[in-house]
């Protein structure tokens, strides 16, 4: 799903027009918390739309935007990144932590294309993360483009829905599985269909942990299962 906008097609050059920003000016302020690390551009490019941004560092997401909705901003180039080097879908787990995440994506006309890895795989990966993760994706063309979407779902949050921002952030309660997934995602290399296998085969922590380096391979390979007991078993 491709969002635009009342003013069309994305371009590349900030506005320079005061009525550009006007149009999306409103008499109340929206609050936004944006990350130390995220782009100074976009940041400014959001106070001067009319939002209040406070900028500290986050554990979780860029932005957040109410007490229920968390975005992530990616580069197309980042998105491919994340896919090829595995922290896509580990990212995914932690944003189902609120109960409406947002990943944005940034690309070329607003159409991300992969550059490293067939368009098929990254399509599949945007479709896991909509049909698997429940997260949102929107797609923009810049980050000007970006932060008019960030500033009208603030307001539509906080205006519109009436759901103010939060400093201590409002996320869901983990279940019980994902609880313990987070606990085998903290090995070096294991994502959450690594972290799913071994709970799906042994049940419980204590048995993955309990289990032998050659039943662990049958289950996530011989390097990952000797990592995995390296770590259990090795003093520093």
């Amino acid at each position: 799903m491709i969002i635009k906008t009342q003013t069309g097609d994305y371009s590349m050059a900030i506005p320079s027009s005061q009525a550009r920003i006007a149009e999306f000016s409103s008499e109340k302020k929206v609050e936004i918390i944006a990350d130390n690390r995220e782009n100074p551009d976009l940041i400014d490019y959001l106070r001067k739309l009319g939002a209040e941004v406070t900028v500290k560092q986050m554990d979780l997401g860029d932005f957040q935007v109410s007490d229920k909705v968390i975005i992530e901003r990616k580069t197309t180039r980042d998105f491919e990144a994340s896919i090829i080097d595995g922290r896509l879908f580990e990212q995914a787990v932690r944003l189902e932590e609120f109960e409406k995440p947002i990943i944005i994506i940034e690309g070329k006309e607003g159409k991300p294309e992969a550059e490293r890895i067939h368009q098929n795989a990254f399509i599949g990966a945007m479709i896991a993360i909509i049909m698997d993760f429940n997260i949102q994706l929107l797609f923009s063309k810049n980050e000007f483009k970006t932060a008019e979407l960030i500033y009208i779902i603030a307001k539509r949050e906080q205006l519109q829905e009436r759901r103010p921002i939060r400093f201590l952030d409002k996320r869901k309660a983990l279940t019980f599985e994902h609880q313990q997934f987070r606990v085998l995602e903290s090995f070096p290399t294991f994502g959450p269909q690594t972290a799913k296998k071994l709970i799906d085969e042994f049940g419980t922590l204590e048995r993955v942990f309990q289990s032998d380096e050659k039943e662990l391979a049958e289950i996530i390979g011989p390097a990952k299962a000797a990592k995995m007991k390296e770590l259990l078993t090795k003093k520093k």
